[in-house]
């Protein structure tokens, strides 16, 4: 086991000088990484973002838009899982958990497992306030309240041999150990933050391993196993993380949300670098060509760029990505809403500051890898943009405008106008549009 000091402040001041922010915690058998590799001078100062949180489902729900005929399914979800939490109702909450899990039941328009929100929405039920994701974390983690800890923690004291119970209780867990640390750089952690974080992961680690992820067969479960894993610093912390990854995916092979989780967690700030990024990019695409083609590729890479665009385009193979693309928007529930996301986030990487195009010249592999972005960006646009989804909820509307308008630039200088088709956009003259 790696020896670590008692203090993460002497072991701070050694390495600062790379600029690189390692830390470890030795509790018992298992080490835990708890703030990732990342230089201290990269992006924003700082991403501690904590939020009251009502005492209600109005926050949530807020957060998230979905179809008329999913917002009914949604609504019905959080009242359900309400009545239960009001009522310490525990055993039928685990039951109601069990069988979203097993179904691996999906929202209409769009691929997230019910048993997922539910995870989430359990846990703000939970909460009194939120942390958003950061740059040492994929995913929100909650502020869990003392009582309501209490009372999950009877709850499954009671139940031993529910997994359901045993999953929330370390999530519970795993969420008051991220909120002790906070959202800040390694070097702003206080030692009782770290402290904190240590007897929160190891009780967490405990409760697991109860029960072994792949007899239950449990998505759950191997998602909440996931965010524990990836904290492990070893020798072999990668192979560790992408096992806990290949469980959650392989339980529910259609389902992003381990790909998008997994792919964070290989960006250099953690456990890889690029080059390893596109090994693991294309193994994820491979693993799963069977069910959804190549798209597990465009979803690494999507998460990828919105951290560092031009780190992530650097490695990335173009006209794989594209394909990989096209797999990913054609098998979704709902296709226009996942091209115009995608045509978003590629939006950003192209739109780039005069500064760093005069940098890019020096590297005319980027430049002529970022000219074929805008090209496949055309191409979603005149292939898969049948109308603007409305459903999102977020500005999607507006980077979706500024796609269009650089991606008809010319067109659009030539007096045509925008006609939304069943094949696509199509650029035509306002006669004619008039005439349609």
């Amino acid at each position: 086991m790696t020896e670590i000091s008692d203090s993460p402040v002497p072991l701070i001041k050694k390495i600062e000088d790379a600029a690189i922010v390692t830390f470890g915690l030795a509790i018992l058998p298992v080490v835990f990484l708890v703030a990732p590799r990342f230089a201290i001078g990269l992006a924003r100062d700082s991403f501690a973002v904590s939020v009251n949180i009502p005492a209600n489902a109005d926050y949530f729900s807020a957060n998230r838009k979905f179809s008329d005929t999913d917002t009914a399914r949604f609504e019905a979800l959080i009242q359900s899982l309400k009545e239960k939490l009001d009522t310490d109702d525990w055993v039928g909450l685990a039951a109601q958990l069990e069988t979203l899990d097993k179904s691996r039941e999906a929202l209409d328009q769009s691929d997230i497992r019910l048993s997922d929100l539910a995870l989430d929405y359990i846990r703000h039920d939970l909460s009194d306030a939120i942390y958003a994701p950061n740059m040492c974390n994929f995913d929100h983690y909650y502020e869990i309240l003392d009582p309501n800890l209490q009372r999950l923690e009877a709850a499954s004291r009671k139940n031993p041999a529910n997994p359901y119970l045993t999953a929330l209780l370390a999530q519970a867990h795993i969420d008051r150990g991220w909120c002790a640390r906070g959202g800040g750089w390694a070097h702003e952690v206080t030692e009782q933050g770290w402290d904190d974080l240590m007897r929160s992961f190891q009780t967490a680690h405990m409760l697991l391993e109860r029960f072994d992820v792949r007899d239950l067969g449990s998505p759950f479960y191997a998602r909440v196993k996931f965010q524990l894993m990836v904290t492990l610093e070893a020798d072999d912390g990668l192979e560790i993380a992408r096992e806990a990854y290949q469980d959650w995916s392989d339980m529910d092979i259609s389902n992003p949300l381990p790909h998008r989780h997994f792919s964070f967690f290989t960006l250099p700030r953690w456990f890889g670098n690029w080059p390893l990024f596109e090994e693991e990019a294309t193994r994820a695409a491979e693993r799963t060509r069977h069910n959804s083609g190549k798209a597990a590729y465009a979803r690494f890479y999507l998460e990828a760029f919105d951290h560092d665009g031009d780190a992530a385009l650097s490695c990335m193979d173009v006209e794989f990505f594209h394909d990989a693309l096209e797999d990913l928007i054609t098998g979704a529930p709902d296709p226009v809403l996942n091209a115009v996301k995608a045509i978003a986030t590629l939006n950003e990487v192209v739109a780039t500051e005069p500064i760093t195009l005069i940098g890019e010249l020096l590297d005319r592999q980027l430049f002529r890898k970022r000219k074929s972005l805008k090209l496949i960006i055309r191409h979603l646009l005149d292939s898969h943009i049948t109308h603007l989804p409305t459903e999102d909820g977020s500005d999607i509307e507006e980077q979706i405008m500024q796609a269009i308008n650089r991606a008809y630039q010319p067109e659009l200088k030539e007096g045509l106008h925008l006609s939304f088709t069943p094949d696509g956009i199509r650029m035509v003259p306002l006669e004619s549009e008039a005439r349609d």
